[in-house]
């Protein structure tokens, strides 16, 4: 199963490193969240109004539920939970968002990186020119 944890891009060189720890979270109930792909968008723009971030990374994770306690949120369907740290080698950095500027050349970068990224999820084995 894959889940994904989106986050500010000054967090990307500590969770790369030490993974997702507790510690850091930011909720009444300390907890590691991860989103299901259906709601990765709603993440990333949680993520960057909660934190004020224009630059994300979106981190994909490899649960293995037999080894990793995440169990889904029951308020906010494709949002699960974990009440303990996430090791760094359960973690695969698959994408560096950033926002659309007036740049054209920065927005059409966006948009070919955020293209493929979704492609390849859906259609992985196909070859994109």
């Amino acid at each position: 199963m894959f889940l994904y944890h989106v986050t500010p891009a000054s967090n990307e060189d500590s969770i790369c490193s030490s993974g997702l720890l507790l510690r850091y979270a930011q909720t009444v109930d300390p907890a590691v969240y991860a989103a299901a792909y259906p709601r990765l968008i709603w993440a990333v723009e949680h993520t960057r109004r909660r934190h004020r971030a224009d630059i994300l990374s979106v981190f994909e994770l490899d649960v293995d539920l037999s080894v990793l306690p995440f169990r889904p949120v029951s308020s906010l369907p494709g949002l699960w939970s974990c009440p303990v740290d996430v090791p760094p080698d359960r973690l695969k950095l698959v994408a560096r968002l950033c926002p659309p500027t007036r740049s054209l050349e920065v927005l059409s970068a966006y948009a070919s990186s955020l293209l493929f990224f979704v492609l390849s999820h859906y259609a992985p084995n196909v070859t994109y020119i």
